[in-house]
C-alpha cells in the first residue's frame, strides 16, 4: 500500500510544475512555523497515534507538494 501512494505520489510531483511545488513547500513552512491551527477538522485528526512522535517535520515538508 505504502508503494502504490508513493507512486500516486511521484505522478502528482511530476505533473505539478515546479513552480506550484515551490510555492506549496514555501506555505507549508510558514503554516508550521506559525500560531495558526490546523485546517483538518478535530473529528479527522486522532490523539492515538504513537508512530509521530518523532516526526521530522523539515523532512515531512521538503516530500509535500
Amino acid at each position: 500500500m505504502l508503494e502504490e501512494i508513493l507512486a500516486i505520489h511521484d505522478q502528482q510531483l511530476t505533473a505539478a510544475a515546479t513552480r506550484h511545488v515551490i510555492e506549496a513547500k514555501a506555505r507549508f513552512s510558514r503554516f508550521i512555523k506559525g500560531d495558526l491551527r490546523s485546517p483538518v477538522s478535530k473529528d479527522a485528526q486522532t490523539t492515538d497515534r504513537r508512530d509521530d512522535i518523532e516526526l521530522n517535520v523539515s523532512a515531512t515538508a521538503n516530500r509535500l507538494q
